[in-house]
């Protein structure tokens, strides 16, 4: 289950996971070699294979943190696009935010951060966040305790993206729990190995069946969670050797592909994994979108009118007051035109939570 972290020592040790991992929070891939793999792709993780093209999933977001001048700005949690202002990923994720959200990035349309700037210029957009909010109901815990239901956050970011930029569509509130079985699709950077230790440098994508909520229950059981451990806003997906999320996958998308970009559907937003990661028989454990559509749809809303109302302002003319002398020379005064500054605060998250035995 996903731990969070709390106190000075635990974020010390946080930092230090960092630095080893050169990761946060993302996800790992992994998936025994089978006839699922793509043809004539090289796979690039232990069963998972490179995300399709650079562009094929161009409303995927990485979080960036910047930890301190040592260690400089890190990869975190992965995230979706869903207007164009706002970014969905897990609440757990932004629990090393400083206040202003001074040291988080997001970079939309990620796939690779060494080779980005130089091989895809212009196909990414790097931004500060604005404004963060929490699902009111996720509760922070111990990190010897699983991740909170609720697990939920969206990102204001500090400009819009173009209006031509993709978003993904998310699941409906009437969309049934999948089949036992249903094949859906997770995206993310995280560890590729067990141990935790091979962060994955290209965007990688795998292939989990879906887990029943009573085989879900069950598997987890036996690791010594409560039976009521997973919600009505929970999915879980994955339980084939070697095949799972793992460190660095928290926040990213569950998702039912379309022919392209603009027919991607998610189902789920990466939440938390056991700590031997594709452990066989233990389902990772995702936030189910459609149960929460009743918050994600006026909160989206509400924070895309806070981005228009700040587009709007920087725009605005203002016509200053005419000074004292020009009022006695002419009554009026001819002013240059100057828009207001938006005031954003300068741009920071956690690692996946870990699952206790």
């Amino acid at each position: 289950m996903a731990a969070r972290f709390s106190g000075p020592s635990a974020l010390s040790r946080l930092l230090v996971s960092l630095a080893i991992l050169s990761t946060a929070c993302t996800i790992s891939v992994r998936a025994s070699l089978s006839e699922d793999r793509p043809s004539g792709r090289q796979l690039q993780v232990v069963g998972g294979w490179p995300a399709g093209d650079a562009e094929r999933y161009p409303w995927m977001s990485r979080l960036h943190f910047l930890i301190d001048a040592r260690l400089g700005m890190m990869g975190g949690c992965g995230g979706s696009l869903v207007s164009r202002s706002v970014i969905l990923t897990a609440a757990h994720c932004v629990s090393l935010v400083r206040k202003g959200n001074s040291n988080v990035f997001v970079r939309v349309g990620a796939y690779n951060a060494l080779t980005d700037e130089a091989l895809r210029p212009g196909k990414y957009h790097l931004r500060r966040v604005k404004q963060i909010s929490v699902h009111p109901r996720y509760v922070e815990r111990g990190e010897d305790q699983i991740t909170s239901p609720n697990d939920l956050a969206l990102m204001l970011l500090d400009a819009p993206l173009p209006t031509e930029f993709p978003v993904i569509h998310l699941a409906g509130p009437e969309t049934p729990y999948p089949a036992h079985g249903t094949p859906l699709y997770v995206l993310g950077w995280g560890s590729t190995d067990q141990d935790n230790t091979q962060p994955a440098y290209n965007l990688m994508e795998v292939k989990l069946p879906v887990v029943s909520k009573l085989a879900c229950s069950r598997q987890w059981s036996y690791a010594g969670a409560a039976r009521a451990l997973l919600t009505d806003g929970q999915v879980c997906a994955g339980l084939d050797n070697d095949r799972n999320i793992c460190f660095g996958d928290s926040g990213g998308p569950l998702l039912l592909p379309g022919n392209s970009s603009t027919m991607d559907l998610q189902l789920g937003v990466v939440s938390f994994s056991f700590p031997t990661c594709a452990l066989p028989g233990m389902p990772g454990v995702f936030t189910w979108i459609p149960h929460y559509r009743g918050w994600l749809d006026p909160e989206i809303a509400r924070l895309e009118s806070l981005a228009a109302g700040s587009v709007a302002a920087a725009s605005a003319v203002v016509e200053p007051q005419p000074s004292g002398a020009a009022r006695q020379s002419s009554g009026t005064v001819a002013a240059a035109v100057q828009p207001k500054s938006m005031g954003v605060s300068v741009p920071r998250q956690q690692t996946a939570r870990k699952p206790v035995s």
